[in-house]
């Protein structure tokens, strides 16, 4: 079937006794900047394909003729959904931009188009199909696919140190004051964990500041490793880390059990030698700070800091919970 001005198409045999015609005029059609032309019977099987340019049809789509779009395992729905797509068909409204992915059989590089459509009805009014274009989106899907990955690295760099992949001051400071809401409405206790690396200059005098970050970066895994996977953990900057142990009791003396307990066990690990770097160790100093219900973060930050610098003030390689140094 074609006219005057008309681009080569394929078509597919079907069992209807009316097929839709080309609806437009090609020149009107090709106005639109299309990549393809294309005709659905009244059962929404593509029943014609053309390209603008007169070329062929890559394989997947050619294969597709004579069945429904959400029939052909080459056709994946991107924004518009198979079922919410339907529904329109079923309604017979116009429908524009719905984004479609498609593959060529055995290839894993997906292709997209955007596809619109305008139904068709006969001379009696009754339905007869749809009618439609569609554009080849795939350049601009890979620049969004590009974008999204640039902001995903960027938002990475904006919350989180690029050396131990912990969360920065930024985001740590913010996911515990999140934390600290809940002490609003249901007061627990809870531990402050600051933690301050002995003599980390030293490392960088002595071995180099590559040995400095494998310092770092082996801290913020045994911090991390050391408490619940769920606790705000993160590096507020230099050779200084911060963890908070939300609801951990109700009651004082099992919350400081368990505050203890995280406290030896961290400065254990802290204390062992780098697996790569077995002459390199970090020890550090820990303040413990214990304490129920809501209270201002700046607060707490300072007193976790001071009880850091008691714990180092007594020897270092400490714990210090309320004051009291304590050894590791």
């Amino acid at each position: 079937m074609s006219h005057p001005g008309a681009t080569q198409h394929v078509g597919a045999p079907h069992d209807r006794a009316e097929t839709p015609a080309w609806p437009l005029p090609a020149d009107a059609l090709l106005a639109l900047a299309a990549d393809w032309l294309w005709v659905m019977d009244a059962q929404f099987r593509l029943v014609r394909m053309a390209r603008t340019d007169g070329g062929a049809l890559p394989p997947a789509l050619s294969d597709a003729l004579g069945r429904a779009p959400w029939d052909h395992p080459a056709f994946e729905p991107g924004s518009g959904h198979w079922r919410r797509h339907r529904r329109v068909l079923w309604a017979h409204q116009r429908f524009a931009q719905l984004e479609l992915g498609w593959r060529s059989p055995g290839s894993r590089r997906l292709r997209w188009c955007a596809i619109s459509g305008q139904p068709l009805f006969g001379d009696n009014g009754h339905f007869i199909g749809y009618a439609g274009v569609a554009q080849d989106i795939t350049a601009r899907k890979r620049i969004e696919q590009t974008l999204r990955a640039t902001r995903a690295q960027l938002s990475e760099l904006a919350f989180y140190d690029a050396l131990t992949g912990l969360p920065n001051r930024r985001l740590l400071l913010d996911r515990i004051e999140q934390a600290l809401l809940h002490q609003v409405r249901a007061p627990s206790w809870c531990a402050l964990l600051f933690v301050d690396l002995d003599d980390f200059k030293a490392i960088n005098d002595r071995y180099g500041h590559a040995a400095g970050d494998a310092a770092l970066v082996a801290v913020g895994e045994r911090l991390r490793r050391s408490v619940r996977e769920t606790d705000p953990v993160g590096r507020l900057g230099g050779d200084e880390f911060a963890a908070l142990l939300p609801d951990l009791s109700l009651d004082a003396p099992t919350a400081q059990r368990i505050a203890q307990r995280v406290a030896v066990q961290l400065l254990r690990r802290l204390d062992a030698a780098l697996p790569h770097l077995s002459h390199v160790r970090t020890p550090a100093s820990v303040g413990v700070l214990l304490f129920r219900g809501a209270h201002a973060l700046s607060t707490l930050l300072k007193q976790a800091d001071e009880l850091m610098y008691r714990a180092k003030g007594g020897g270092k390689g400490r714990w210090s919970l309320s004051g009291t140094p304590t050894p590791g």
